[in-house]
């Protein structure tokens, strides 16, 4: 318990296997949740380089929000104990997996596309 799985490096790792996890998961779960932002479980396999520490492959489940999901050769920050193997995903601040982000960053990118066609000489 007291510090039994805590997280002692920053890292990144590469998601080599990501599977989407439908329906209730678990015998016994609670079923679905409802929230403002519906999400799905993924089951991650990922190459884990931690700073200061060897690598290392582990295993570990995320909530995604739907629609924006990991895929194969993505790179992820994490949290992790190489001495357990064990890692964490952060999120937070990553605009690729939530939503309102994503939207945003979107919107950047359709508008300075937009303003590059609209300067470029007609036929090009």
């Amino acid at each position: 318990m007291f510090g039994r799985n805590k997280m002692t490096h920053d890292g990144t790792a590469t998601v080599l296997k990501c599977d989407a996890v439908i329906g209730r998961g678990k015998a016994g779960g609670r079923g679905f949740k409802f929230s403002a932002t519906p999400s799905t479980r993924w089951d991650l396999v990922l190459d884990v380089s931690p700073d200061g520490a060897p690598p290392f492959r582990a295993e570990t489940s995320q909530r995604f929000a739907q629609y924006y999901g990991p895929n194969t050769g993505v790179t992820l920050r994490v949290r992790c104990n190489p001495e357990q193997q064990t890692v964490e995903v952060e999120l937070s601040g990553d605009a690729r997996f939530i939503p309102r982000l994503a939207r945003r960053a979107k919107a950047e990118v359709d508008k300075e596309e937009r303003e590059h066609l609209l300067q470029a000489p007609p036929g090009t």
